[in-house]
């Protein structure tokens, strides 16, 4: 009996045969390196090393789903590894964040002491809208390195149970010195639910990036020294991008530039990595560069009208999205940039017809419903603008302007009441947002004047 419980606890667990992709990428140098891993797996089934390299190959240049069967496998070989499930976890949280919490869970059974893990569990369980158990998840951290980003967590866990007073504490010794714009959004609303409103707008006025706050990761850096070929290096690039690395982004893509000077994917992120990094001259005279190669890049067009737009000309940013609407008629995106254009220079007719073109190529967004009642409003159509601004609420029911605007619509087709009782549901305390307030409720008490008046009046005699 212990010779045989000896030979058990000696097997390891026969998986699948080792996942074969790559076969079609343009490089060369990342072909090679992936069939020569591949063999390696091939040639030692059972180990679980040769497997995990493989996988971490194909995490580094894009191939997720190869990596995330891979890991599996990795981990089958070697139950008592961390690191497989670990890596598994992060590849297929933007996929799957539910599968992404159990196979961390699992990971951190292995080795609780890895803190970065503590904080990927943490962050999708507030996607989850578990907030105890995100709480405890980053209360697992206290490495120094990884500070902001588990207090920005501990903050949204309190602000996910209701707890602003909590969150406010969090983060007020913080922001003075790492103004990082996730932590002034967190902090601004946490301050409007303590009803601090001339604070939470001042800092709303600072926050408006939505770029994610990152950490130190020695294991998930680890792939990068797997990342092969000119291809895998503009993924990376772009994860740069995505992680708010704009300054690292350029560099590399610069880089790269050398490499190929006319990629027309390159040149796109690069000149939107320069104007995310703060430089918009150098992103327009790259737009520029790329559409003399690439005119036919829809992209391209879309892009360089979203910085026209930001730089507030508008003409020149609705040429480009005509143009990329032309070569791709199903980018809604487009429709509803060109269309935000159109309505700020009061072109609403010519608004309305965009609108109803993108239409044809898909259900309204909540975005385009709001551009069609507010155009409804302005041309005096009250009850399709009250149906329009009301569609807008059930599909995101936090739409303070569509709110305001549908008590104004409410107002104007005869129903003061139920315009006022709207406006209660507006709960945004800052003073740009009481003072809008404020001046739809005398409106619509002027409103009701009227109609009482109206009403007390004779009715006029028939001839």
């Amino acid at each position: 009996m212990i010779l045989l419980l000896a030979l058990l606890s000696g097997c390891v667990e026969v998986v699948d045969d080792p996942v074969l992709d790559g076969r079609d990428a343009d490089e060369v140098d990342l072909r090679n390196y992936l069939a020569l891993l591949h063999a390696d797996a091939v040639a030692r089934p059972r180990d679980s090393d040769a497997r995990g390299r493989l996988a971490m190959a194909y995490h580094a240049n894009g191939f997720d789903e190869a990596a995330a069967t891979t890991y599996a496998q990795a981990a089958t070989l070697d139950p008592a590894t961390f690191r497989w499930s670990y890596l598994r976890a992060l590849v297929v949280a933007p996929l799957d964040v539910a599968a992404a919490i159990e196979t961390m869970r699992a990971a951190i059974a292995l080795d609780g002491t890895y803190e970065p893990a503590w904080l990927a569990l943490g962050n999708w369980l507030l996607e989850a809208d578990e907030s105890e158990a995100a709480a405890n998840a980053f209360d697992h951290v206290d490495d120094e390195a990884l500070f902001h980003a588990a207090s920005l967590g501990r903050a949204r866990a309190a602000l996910l149970a209701g707890d602003a007073a909590r969150a406010a504490a969090t983060l007020e010794p913080i922001v003075p010195t790492y103004p990082h714009p996730r932590m002034l959004t967190a902090l601004a609303r946490a301050y409007r639910q303590l009803g601090r409103a001339d604070e939470a707008a001042a800092l709303s006025r600072q926050g408006e990036s939505p770029a994610p706050l990152g950490w130190p990761d020695p294991v998930r850096d680890a792939i990068d020294a797997h990342i092969r070929g000119y291809s895998g290096r503009l993924a990376y690039a772009e994860r740069l991008l995505e992680g708010d690395r704009a300054d690292d982004a350029a560099a590399l893509l610069e880089r790269l530039r050398e490499e190929a000077p006319t990629d027309r994917t390159l040149l796109n992120n690069l000149a939107v990595a320069y104007g995310l990094d703060g430089r918009p001259d150098e992103a327009f005279e790259v737009f520029f560069d790329a559409i003399a190669l690439h005119d036919d890049y829809y992209l391209l067009h879309y892009n360089l009208g979203t910085a026209y737009a930001d730089a507030g000309d508008r003409r020149r940013a609705i040429q480009h999205f005509d143009r990329a609407i032309a070569l791709q008629p199903g980018l809604v995106e487009a429709y509803e940039r060109k269309a935000a254009a159109l309505i700020a220079d009061g072109a609403y007719t010519s608004a309305a017809e965009v609108i109803d073109e993108a239409t044809d190529h898909g259900e309204r967004s909540p975005r385009m419903l709001f551009f069609a009642a507010t155009i409804a409003a302005n041309s005096g159509s009250w009850e399709e603008a009250i149906v329009g601004f009301r569609a807008v609420l059930d599909a995101n029911p936090n739409y303070p302007r569509a709110t305001l605007l549908l008590a104004y619509a409410l107002a104007e087709s005869g129903d003061p009441a139920a315009a006022a009782a709207t406006l209660d549901r507006i709960t945004d305390d800052s003073p740009a947002a009481r003072e809008a307030v404020d001046d739809a409720r005398r409106y619509i008490e002027r409103l009701a004047e009227g109609f009482a008046e109206r009403l007390a009046e004779p009715a006029s005699a028939v001839d």
